[in-house]
């Protein structure tokens, strides 16, 4: 365990967030000023292609679209459903996977789609189809150093996100998802910036990629989840979020599932998951004390709580 964390930045002889580098500044969150004037240009070239409706918005699979429209009938027939999924070989063993997973808490071994189905139940197949499709997506980005980051940023989130909604008695499957997607508009952002020749090889702090991808992805995963036929709620955390607030900055989002994904996201910043470690106070973070964290209660949860979502993410939990 203690390797697991040390590998996610965490220390746990002293407690990281009491470290100078949390105790001084605010969360640095690189802009638009860091870019070159080349680099400003590949950035209004993609922000125009956003604009225009040019840019390539990954597609749901074919399979997850549809299942994910069946799955928001509450008359929908399990047996149609388990169709639908059985024609990708894929998505039906990552869904017997979800279903066996000790997440999910099978207690005997479930060997058939009808049956994962019925053990999930419509909700969690709907969350369970959803990340199926980013994962997939993700594996489709050629820049494949990016994607594996934004991977296991996405999944951080989510896992930190159901977290805090059961802490806070909010909807655990709603602030998962929200936390998973809220950031998925990178993805196609890094996409484009490789198709077009832009340097997107091992990804380094404060480069011009990850700087692109910060200012246009809320405008680029909006775009996702209408394509995707997402609900309201989701593509408030999607377009919405805002990660890194200051002080007296309010949050533009509408539902609390939003707030949390912010919070989440502003935790994986501060132990560096999916993310560039960044200089933040953490104790002082507006999106943790909008949930309704004390500075006692915040101490204690990152320092019982964090530690063990972090060793579920790191096990594959």
């Amino acid at each position: 365990m203690t390797q697991l964390l040390l590998e996610s930045g965490i220390d746990l002889g002293e407690p990281w967030w009491n470290s100078p580098d949390y105790q001084e500044g605010e969360l640095y969150i690189p802009g638009q000023s860091r870019l070159s004037p080349d680099e400003m240009k590949m950035l209004e070239r993609v922000s125009a292609a956003a604009e225009n409706n040019t840019l390539d918005i990954p597609a749901m699979p074919q399979a997850a679209m549809e299942a994910s429209r069946l799955l928001k009938d509450p008359d929908a027939d399990i047996a149609d459903i388990a169709k639908i999924i059985e024609r990708d070989p894929g998505m039906a063993a990552n869904v017997l996977r979800f279903a066996n997973s000790v997440m999910y808490g099978a207690r005997f071994p479930i060997d058939t789609l009808d049956r994962a189905i019925s053990h999930l139940g419509m909700r969690h197949m709907q969350t369970v189809v959803l990340q199926i499709a980013m994962n997939r997506i993700s594996g489709d980005v050629e820049a494949r150093a990016y994607a594996q980051l934004e991977w296991r940023h996405a999944l951080a989130c989510a896992m930190i996100s159901r977290h805090l909604a059961r802490l806070f008695r909010l909807d655990p499957e709603l602030c998962y998802l929200a936390g998973l997607l809220h950031d998925i508009g990178r993805l196609p952002v890094i996409s484009a910036l490789h198709k077009r020749g832009f340097e997107t090889g091992m990804p380094e702090e404060d480069n011009a990629t990850d700087i692109i991808a910060e200012c246009l992805h809320r405008a680029v995963g909006v775009q996702v989840a209408k394509t995707w036929e997402l609900p309201p709620v989701i593509q408030d955390a999607i377009g919405n979020h805002l990660t890194g607030r200051l002080e007296g900055e309010e949050s533009p989002a509408t539902f609390p599932s939003t707030k949390v994904a912010e919070a989440a996201g502003d935790l994986c910043i501060a132990i560096g998951e999916g993310r560039f470690r960044k200089p933040f106070a953490i104790l002082d973070a507006p999106s943790l004390r909008d949930l309704g964290f004390g500075r006692m209660e915040l101490q204690a949860f990152l320092r019982e709580d964090l530690p063990q979502i972090i060793e579920e993410l790191r096990s594959g939990a």
